[in-house]
């Protein structure tokens, strides 16, 4: 999909003034080492040349791919059950963004900062990996919550849309609450993990 300047600016300073009008983007956890800080930097969207549509892609397609990995290497069933339903949830949340006119069928694959990440977390185990895991987790659906409302609020700028597809701001109003309460289940897991 190609995007004139006048999208992409639009979308900046819609951007810019959610920001302003939520407060501030979520803040990396106090003693946080500064390769994590560069990395989560790293992930926030960006909002000039990359495509919204390629963005919800790929932040799905890291959610699916980080759950398979905590599917495999949790040993807490809440965890565990918890990675289940990411990898259902946003396997289907991927089949309603292809759906979307003009959506290449094409699988996406997680960009280098998200693959960086499940590699690293991949290397880690029990306790660690299950409290990371879940940080990530959380971090993510902050961005991908933000992501969606933003989203749900840009009209359309195509017209003829065809029976049976839609824009990516519907799809994102389906999909909020989908990431709201992911991110809740992820914060509760995370809180009990904290006691562990």
């Amino acid at each position: 999909m190609k995007l004139n300047l006048r999208s992409v600016l639009g979308s900046a300073a819609m951007f810019v003034w959610i920001g302003f009008a939520h407060g501030q983007e979520p803040q990396p956890p106090i003693n946080t080492p500064r390769e994590e800080t560069a990395e989560r930097a790293a992930r926030l969207p960006a909002t000039s040349a990359v495509d919204p549509l390629d963005q919800a892609l790929d932040m799905n397609s890291a959610e699916v791919a980080l759950a398979k990995i905590a599917v495999t290497k949790s040993q807490n069933a809440n965890v565990k059950t918890f990675a289940n339903m990411m990898v259902k949830d946003h396997t289907d949340a991927l089949s309603k963004l292809h759906a979307i006119q003009g959506v290449s069928p094409v699988d996406v694959k997680p960009n280098d900062a998200r693959q960086s990440t499940a590699d690293r977390i991949s290397k880690l185990s029990g306790i660690e990996f299950d409290r990371e895991y879940m940080r990530t987790v959380i971090f993510g659906h902050q961005e991908l919550l933000e992501f969606y409302e933003r989203q749900s609020n840009i009209t359309s700028r195509s017209v003829n849309v065809p029976a049976g597809k839609k824009t990516l701001a519907q799809v994102s109003l389906e999909l909020i609450p989908m990431a709201r309460g992911h991110l809740q289940e992820a914060q509760s897991i995370q809180r009990d993990l904290a006691t562990k």
